[in-house]
């Protein structure tokens, strides 16, 4: 029971009370209930009288009422008040943990929110307690078995109702081929009550946990398709020899008739086997070619990577302005002639298709020679990580 709790305490009418409407000021028969004498010692019983004495033991008694009498109690009186305890604590000892009160501080948002999913391994913890709080005393008091909060950094807003935690390191995210088989990596902490606001009010215990990102990377092959992945040249004409629409192949430069004609080359992936919602990382174009006619990258440029929209691979998707400049594809360090392209600005939307468009900064160089890259199709992938909850 509660230490303030006296109802429990009441205590029963004691025997004194019991008997006090028996006793008289006289003998006489007119005399009334509610007058009411002094109550005397009573006297032990005469050795040998085997009646019960109608006389209480004075042990039976109050200590307040042996051999002292009531003076002048009304028999509807409360009974006298009883300690609940003697052994308080002086005002002088030390204070308990302060207990939350009914107004005690809560956490009015966090983020992340309790129970999210998909979090970024960089994510900056916030906890918005919306009242002002006492700083020094949070830090000690937020546990958790598995952020890095050794070394965190606590900064509040200019009221102190609001603390964003940067964490020592980026938190660990789950990561493989396939979605349906990575389990995300989940963390989680505690406010005790021993954070306080300014007031000295402890806060109410709170608990958040939240699961970071998946980490899901896939390859995607070029859709083998003329009209989708392949070439086209600046005399509105497709590509002849290892250039040509049945080639299954894509060419990049110029060509070595036709007044040096530049070629773009296109490629279309099928962007519909990746989940929603996702975002994306990182990507990288990967392209395999076949010995270079000519000296492409000496004569031409660098090789840019731009990404775009068609519906087929024609006039318009050769002239059409790009969408976004990607990159620039290089020669990966001792791997032959594989070329790799960084494309962290990819987009992709929602037309199921990513789409790109390669060229060299000079379209051609007019030297009547052909100066060209050719990669067949299906060399060409272009590899994609991503997050998912």
């Amino acid at each position: 029971m509660p230490m303030n709790d006296l109802s429990a305490y009441s205590t029963p009418e004691s025997p004194a009370a019991q008997v006090m409407g028996a006793g008289s000021e006289s003998d006489s028969p007119g005399a009334g209930a509610d007058d009411v004498t002094p109550f005397d010692e009573p006297t032990a019983a005469p050795a040998g009288d085997d009646e019960p004495s109608s006389a209480l033991p004075a042990s039976t008694l109050p200590a307040s009422t042996r051999g002292e009498g009531i003076q002048d109690a009304p028999l509807d009186a409360p009974p006298e008040e009883v300690p609940t305890s003697t052994s308080v604590a002086s005002e002088d000892a030390i204070a308990p943990t302060p207990e939350p009160a009914a107004d005690a501080a809560t956490i009015s948002s966090s983020i992340p929110a309790d129970g999210a999913l998909g979090v970024s391994p960089d994510v900056v913890l916030l906890i918005d307690f919306g009242r002002a709080m006492d700083p020094s005393t949070l830090p000690r008091v937020i546990v958790s078995d598995d952020l890095p909060l050794a070394g965190a950094v606590f900064a509040w807003n200019a009221d102190n109702s609001v603390v964003n935690i940067t964490l020592a390191e980026p938190l660990a995210v789950a990561s493989g081929n396939d979605p349906a088989q990575v389990k995300a990596l989940c963390y989680s902490y505690r406010i005790s009550d021993g954070a306080l606001d300014v007031d000295g009010n402890a806060v109410l215990p709170s608990d958040i946990s939240f699961c970071t990102a998946r980490r899901i990377t896939q390859t995607l092959p070029a859709v083998s398709d003329a009209d989708l992945s392949g070439n086209f040249r600046s005399d509105d004409g497709y590509g002849d020899g290892a250039c040509s629409r049945g080639a299954n192949a894509v060419c990049v430069g110029d060509s070595g008739f036709a007044a040096n004609s530049a070629y773009r080359g296109f490629l279309t992936f099928d962007s519909s086997v990746l989940p929603e919602p996702m975002v994306l990382t990182e990507a990288e174009l990967r392209i395999e070619p076949t010995p270079d006619a000519g000296t492409p990258f000496e004569d031409l440029g660098e090789l840019l990577v731009e990404q775009t929209r068609f519906e087929r691979i024609g006039t318009a998707a050769f002239r059409d302005a790009d969408l976004a400049q990607l990159g620039v594809m290089e020669r990966a360090p001792n791997a032959g002639t594989t070329l790799l392209g960084d494309l962290a600005t990819l987009r992709i939307d929602e037309s199921d298709r990513i789409q790109l468009r390669l060229r060299f900064t000079d379209g051609t160089d007019r030297d009547g020679r052909a100066d060209h890259i050719v990669t067949l199709v299906n060399a060409v992938s272009l590899t994609v990580s991503y997050d998912v909850p």
